[in-house]
This record gives C-alpha cells, sequence and structure tokens, in this order.
C-alpha cells in the first residue's frame, strides 16, 4: 500500500488578507482562495494632478511575482486608471493560509525624488 503525492500546481492556498504597501502607506483588503500559481488583480489611479511613474511592484515571501501584464518602469497619465494582473506562485511544498504582502513603489514624474 502506497500513499498519493498532490500534484504541486493543486496545493491550496488560502490569502486572508492583501496588504499593499504603496509608498509609505498600507491598505489592507479581504482575502482570496486558490491554488499555488494565481492571479491577482492590483488596480492603481493616479488620482494626482501630475503623471506617476510606477518604478516597483513586488511580493512578500512566501510568494514569487513570475509576471505582469506591465512592464515597469509604467507612465500613468493624471486620473488615468490601470489594472495590473500579477501573476504569482506560492514558493512552497505544503498547503498555506496567511497574507499576501505587496509593494508598490510610484513617484510623480518630475519630483525632485525621482530618479531617471
Amino acid at each position: 500500500m502506497g500513499f498519493k503525492i498532490p500534484f504541486l500546481s493543486n496545493i491550496p492556498v488560502e490569502i486572508t488578507q492583501v496588504n499593499i504597501a504603496y509608498n509609505s502607506t498600507t491598505h489592507s483588503f479581504g482575502g482570496i482562495k486558490g491554488k499555488k500559481r494565481f492571479v491577482y488583480k492590483l488596480p492603481f489611479a493616479n488620482t494626482e494632478t501630475v503623471p506617476m511613474r510606477v518604478l516597483r511592484i513586488e511580493v512578500d515571501k512566501p510568494f514569487v511575482l513570475r509576471k505582469m501584464n506591465y512592464s515597469l518602469p509604467t507612465d500613468v497619465e493624471s486620473g488615468q486608471k490601470i489594472v495590473f494582473e500579477l501573476r504569482c506562485e506560492y514558493d512552497g511544498n505544503y498547503s498555506y493560509s496567511g497574507p499576501l504582502g505587496i509593494r508598490l513603489m510610484a513617484l510623480p514624474i518630475g519630483s525632485r525624488l525621482f530618479k531617471k
């Protein structure tokens, strides 16, 4: 008699909360249920009066950002809304229940903090 090894892509992942750190502020949102590989849609609306440049998007361990629908840096005009589709993968071999941390950095184009 043997035992079955679960197919790794079917590992259940329960994200209890999504914490998005945008520059120096953190926002929390409800969780999602999925499998080892999943897509998280991250909306970004530029409410500033100047264009913004999204410089970096990262996910915290135990997740890995495999791909997204925009290449960075990406410019977002004033009043424009875009949705980043983050293709993430849980980097573990056992089921997971816990938060997903996402860090997004964007600066106004022309800001003294902006580096080309």
